[in-house]
């Protein structure tokens, strides 16, 4: 049964035009704090920003329904003494939102990590995406892992050879365990980026270090990454320049054909991505 996180998502979206000059960007930021994290990035080619705010609370009566008109108060409360600007911005949906209210309200639940191939598959039924194994919004993999499933259901049901319900047990069992941690690295996330006293002293330590010369250099592992030069939340060079401290590195480079979330992407853009993830595991399996 879902579970009630203890988080609330709000929602707006804003018109860039309206905003006051500081506040529009055509970048993605993200904002870490005590028990609340807010992420914002420009859509509509720059004239609009989606603004979620992801806070600890529960709503004010039980909700029956998944998307529900928020008080823009009680989110102005929850950002308490964060910085000017951020709280600036809190603000400013009053005057520049394009929805009928400031803010919509979500609250946030989630399942236990799957446990076992047969939550995902039974007989002639397979779950996939959600519905299979829902998860925390703090590692942005949800489309992703529903991409996956989709990829790997394609190849499990191209098997002639067995019967249907064995096809979807492979696809079960080749993926069960991959979103189970999905979701467990999705919920700890959260936990960093909400977090509170040495934790929280930690998490900013660590954001600092990633530029200590050395550090990227003593990492071992293969890597692979995809990367665009059309990525407004981390540009391409800073991309690039870390690629080339990594020891065992893969960088698979797009232009202006995709965004960040390249396996969002067109079919020929999301096709370049998968082979090259598929080739890049197959070369790491062969050692």
């Amino acid at each position: 049964a879902p579970r009630p996180t203890g988080h609330l998502a709000y929602r707006t979206m804003l018109e860039q035009a309206v905003l006051p000059h500081g506040l529009r960007s055509d970048q993605v930021t993200a904002w870490l704090g005590p028990r609340l994290h807010v992420v914002q990035y420009p859509v509509r080619g720059g004239q609009w920003m989606n603004v979620v705010a992801i806070v600890h609370g529960r709503p004010a009566a039980e909700l029956d329904d998944w998307d529900q008109q928020a008080n823009a108060a009680e989110l102005a409360r929850a950002m308490g003494s964060t910085c000017a600007p951020l709280r600036e911005l809190i603000r400013a949906a009053n005057i520049a939102t394009l929805n009928p209210q400031p803010w919509r309200l979500w609250a946030l639940a989630d399942r236990l990590p799957v446990g076992a191939a047969r939550e995902m598959a039974q007989g002639l039924v397979a779950l996939l995406g959600d519905a299979a194994h829902p998860m925390r919004p703090y590692l942005a993999q949800g489309a992703g892992m529903a991409i996956e499933d989709a990829a790997e259901l394609g190849r499990a049901l191209a098997i002639d050879a067995v019967d249907v319900p064995t096809r979807l047990a492979r696809y079960a069992l080749a993926r069960w365990q991959r979103v189970a941690r999905v979701q467990a690295q999705s919920r700890r996330n959260g936990g960093i980026f909400h977090a509170t006293g040495l934790v929280r002293l930690g998490r900013n330590a660590s954001m600092r270090l990633l530029a200590t010369p050395g550090l990227l250099e003593a990492i071992g592992i293969p890597i692979l990454i995809l990367a665009t030069d059309n990525d407004k939340l981390v540009g391409y060079k800073q991309i690039a320049r870390a690629a080339d401290r990594l020891r065992d590195v893969e960088l698979v480079h797009f232009g202006l054909e995709a965004h960040h979330e390249i396996l969002r992407e067109s079919d020929a853009v999301r096709d370049r991505a998968l082979a090259a993830c598929e080739a890049f595991l197959a070369r790491i399996a062969a050692v």
